[in-house]
């Protein structure tokens, strides 16, 4: 599959992520129309929701997850999502990164900044 193809899908899979959290459902349920990048994303995602939030809790500092918001948040957990999944560490942070200047981000690059170190240090406890 091609880049542009993957990062669309790991924009999807953090839309629905983020609608979820949003909403407070249980489930992250994938419709048939998402493509089957998303499907595996999002199947890969749910039966380790609450490693992936532990390993996010522990490596935050003077933070918690509450306080993320929730696009950051949903980018985060599907970033360590990959990392568990074995996709290897560059590609990861590099595409998230990519993901958060563009949904994130404001003008004074705190968002990406925050998820970098958090994702660097995320990764190196894996």
């Amino acid at each position: 599959m091609d880049k542009d193809k993957l990062r669309d899908g790991r924009i999807k899979a953090m839309e629905i992520l983020y609608v979820h959290d949003l909403l407070k459902l249980e489930t992250t349920a994938v419709s048939e129309e998402h493509d089957r990048f998303v499907k595996e994303l999002i199947s890969k995602y749910t039966p380790l929701a609450e490693k992936i939030n532990n390993l996010i809790s522990e490596n935050l500092e003077n933070y918690t997850i509450d306080r993320l918001n929730f696009v950051d948040r949903a980018i985060i957990r599907l970033a360590v999502c990959e990392l568990l999944s074995g996709t290897p560490k560059p590609v990861v942070i590099n595409e998230y990164l990519e993901i958060t200047k563009e949904f994130s981000e404001t003008d004074d690059y705190n968002s990406r900044a925050f998820n970098n170190r958090l994702l660097d240090k995320i990764a190196k406890s894996i």
